[in-house]
């Protein structure tokens, strides 16, 4: 459907390009995985933040504000997603193996 559009000049049919190849595919790492840094209790809100490239204060913000009105069922689904949601690979920070002097 985007590529009728993108044949067109107009700034609607630039727009519907830039969103369809928006919608293409996440920016973030293409796996939805819970990082093992930086990750404060299970990664969840870290993997959900790195997979949509959002702002990981912002994912935890916003899950804390939702958990108390919603009665924790925010806190269900977190449950929910620390077991479905796969643990990501071991990876070395930038400083591993540098010594210090």
């Amino acid at each position: 459907m985007a590529e009728q559009y993108a044949k067109g000049t107009g700034w609607f049919a630039r727009f519907v390009a830039e969103v369809d190849e928006a919608l293409k595919a996440p920016k973030g790492r293409g796996r939805l995985v819970r990082p093992r840094y930086p990750r404060k209790i299970a990664g969840v809100c870290s993997g959900l933040a790195e997979y949509y490239d959002w702002n990981v204060t912002w994912v935890r913000v916003v899950a804390l504000i939702l958990m108390l009105p919603s009665c924790w069922t925010i806190a269900l689904l977190y449950a929910a997603a620390w077991i479905l949601i796969p643990e990501g690979d071991y990876a070395l920070t930038d400083t591993a193996g540098s010594t210090r002097t």
